[in-house]
């Protein structure tokens, strides 16, 4: 569930979508597709329970911005963050109690001449 939240996020930010059209993704880019895009993966999902149930689930989700010049690469990084850091409230039937990054690298890959940088963020839903 907490993939379909990001998707609906980062699909919802017009700026960012100025800058990777829809090419936004779970687990990895379509073949077929250029860069700039972005790629979220689901880390971990750690459920807290007490005697009543399900209290809440502590998310880390990945978030990798693609590009093939730095400075479109750190403009998306800007846009995700934007669009994600402290967002709270109910998005697709799931509600966000907290949303703060947990880390951020940077990173070139000279065979392919790509930039990109992961944002790691570690969301409390309910």
């Amino acid at each position: 569930m907490i993939g379909i939240l990001i998707n609906s996020v980062l699909k919802a930010s017009l700026p960012l979508k100025a800058l990777v059209s829809d090419k936004i993704y779970p687990y990895c880019i379509e073949e077929e597709d250029t860069l700039p895009a972005v790629v979220y993966r689901v880390l971990s999902i750690t459920p807290e329970y007490d005697k009543s149930g399900l209290v809440q689930e502590e998310n880390i989700v990945e978030v990798l911005s693609f590009a093939t010049t730095y400075k479109n690469c750190l403009d998306i990084t800007k846009e995700v963050r934007t669009a994600l850091e402290f967002k709270k409230g109910d998005v697709e039937g799931i509600n966000i109690k907290s949303c703060r990054v947990q880390d951020i690298t940077e990173t070139y890959d000279f065979e392919t001449n790509v930039f990109h940088t992961k944002i790691n963020f570690f969301i409390i839903t309910q």
